[in-house]
């Protein structure tokens, strides 16, 4: 399904600003691979609709050569992003991964890195779908913890897959240690 953008598509309001992010695997070296996801930021003010994003990548963790799919994005109370998928290759069986970035990251980067929310340990060819269950969301309590559930295998032996929900937030940013001021000596006053 890399050709379709994924639900959902998530709509904020930040001071008035209104954005709708998106995201979807996109096939790198086509059509070698490995694959990757893409994922956008438009702004959606007044209705209409930009030609081109205010921000968008192609996440391949500086091409790592993992195979990245499936992917599901959420955007906190604070604007911070997240994006929790599957990934795989020759040599790591199927897994669940989040990469993400605060909102005052530079543009068009999850800077915040990837982490891995659970190891696969096996696989089965040719299961024909994957990740119907797939989905990064929002706690409706706190607005800042994400929730992810994907799907990965426990074992190769009985070919059944398992479903996985796991919880996550992003550090606080830090307070910048305040530096102390040096007191200006008081001069004296010309007579």
């Amino acid at each position: 399904m890399g050709d379709k953008i994924m639900t959902p598509v998530v709509y904020q309001n930040r001071n008035g600003t209104e954005s709708l992010w998106a995201d979807h695997t996109i096939t790198l070296n086509y059509p070698n691979g490995p694959t990757a996801v893409r994922w956008y930021q438009f702004d959606v003010s007044g209705g209409n609709f930009p030609a081109n994003p205010v921000q968008q990548q192609d996440w391949s963790n500086g091409n790592d050569g993992l195979w990245r799919w499936m992917p599901s994005i959420a955007v906190d109370q604070n604007g911070n992003t997240a994006i929790g998928y599957s990934t795989s290759s020759a040599s790591i069986f199927p897994s669940i991964r989040y990469a993400g970035r605060f909102a005052t990251d530079p543009l068009k980067n999850l800077g915040q890195g990837e982490a891995i929310m659970t190891n696969g340990g096996g696989s089965v060819k040719n299961i024909g779908r994957w990740g119907d269950y797939s989905m990064t969301t929002i706690d409706s309590t706190d607005g800042i913890s994400f929730w992810h559930t994907n799907e990965y295998f426990q074992t190769t032996r009985g070919a059944a897959w398992s479903t996985r929900l796991g919880k996550f937030q992003f550090p606080p940013r830090p307070n910048p240690t305040p530096r102390p001021h040096p007191t200006p000596e008081p001069r004296p006053t010309p007579p």
